[in-house]
């Protein structure tokens, strides 16, 4: 079952595609794949490649994860 998503969360999911395409001069073909890491490694998950590995980097740097 997915998420309803109130008006608000839809507002900011917007804002930061925007400004994710805008920073990333409209090249941003893989970008899923970081959002997608950033939910399975704060879900408890596992690194699994280097995209989860520079995620889990962050994650940790930035003090929304400690591990």
């Amino acid at each position: 079952m997915s998420k309803r998503y109130t008006q608000t969360e839809k507002e900011y999911m917007a804002e930061m595609a925007i400004e994710i395409v805008v920073k990333l001069n409209g090249d941003y073909p893989s970008f899923k794949n970081y959002v997608w890491a950033a939910q399975h490694l704060l879900n408890g998950g596992t690194p699994n490649n280097q995209v989860d590995e520079l995620v889990l980097e962050k994650l940790k740097s930035s003090g929304r994860l400690y591990a």
